[in-house]
């Protein structure tokens, strides 16, 4: 098992329980926030058609505490209830994770842990983890799950270097891709004439995803699915657009004339005429 995070220990468990040896893989948690969903910028990817692109999310407070936001239309087990999303999208359903709280998303089961007590003070003073990489843009670990059927069929090679060649390779998604905004049909007058639209293609109409970036992943097998933990550069965050336009000055408006300047100017004109 990985040295716990700053925040805690996620650890992936597995189906059965027939062994001894309960966890299949885990890592520290070192970010205020942890993302689970098959969008590719989650920490937790899980590529599965039942999940949603953005499925749940554990977020710590200040006092780093942790609370797990439940936004997947399928809901999710936690701790054995099947919690299911807010209706009003103002808020997430929120629910506070204790020390051992098990998260179960599509049958997979992951454990949450607090750091060990002895040793939170100097975990929370310390600087986040190096990564073993020479590289100073920040990084972090990233799980993703997948069956393994989607990946190598009808299975992996005796060769290593083909296999990391496939898991580096594009894939194509197991699920459709989100459906965009449609746009305004177009008005019959000026449509007329016009080609006719080319029918969508099948693989089109799924995503393309990367399963692995770099050349060192840790990848297991877990009853059908891939497990991948793998240390990978994240993006910086994006500009505050709204903090840069705060900054813009306003409009000023002109000043007003007073009543005693406006008579001493009519004064001025009526004397020119």
């Amino acid at each position: 098992m990985d040295l716990p995070g700053r925040y805690g220990t996620i650890a992936l468990l597995r189906q059965s329980q027939t062994t001894e040896v309960n966890v299949v893989t885990s890592f520290g948690v070192d970010t205020p926030a942890v993302s689970f969903g098959r969008d590719p910028t989650c920490s937790v990817r899980l590529y599965y058609p039942d999940v949603s692109p953005l499925h749940a999310r554990i977020v710590f407070n200040d006092a780093r505490k942790a609370f797990l936001e439940v936004l997947g239309a399928r809901g999710l087990v936690v701790d054995g209830c099947h919690v299911f999303p807010n209706d009003a999208a103002l808020s997430p359903r929120t629910i506070a994770l204790e020390n051992g709280s098990e998260v179960q998303i599509h049958g997979k089961r992951f454990r949450f842990t607090y750091p060990p007590k002895d040793v939170r003070a100097a975990l929370a003073a310390s600087p986040a983890r190096a990564s073993p990489f020479p590289c100073p843009a920040n990084r972090a670990l990233r799980l993703s799950m997948i069956a393994s059927a989607q990946v190598f069929s009808p299975r992996p090679s005796n060769n290593p270097r083909e296999n990391l060649r496939v898991l580096q390779s594009p894939l194509r998604a197991p699920f459709p891709r989100a459906p965009s905004p449609q746009p305004r049909s177009p008005s019959p007058v000026k449509s007329r004439g016009a080609p006719a639209a080319a029918p969508a293609d099948d693989d089109d109409e799924h995503e393309t995803i990367t399963l692995v970036q770099g050349a060192h992943p840790r990848v297991v097998e877990e009853a059908k699915d891939l497990v991948i933990l793998e240390d990978v550069e994240v993006a910086p965050a994006p500009p505050d657009r709204g903090r840069q336009e705060a900054v813009l000055p306003l409009p000023k408006t002109p000043r007003r004339l007073s009543l005693h300047r406006a008579v001493l100017i009519r004064s001025a004109q009526r004397a020119v005429l």
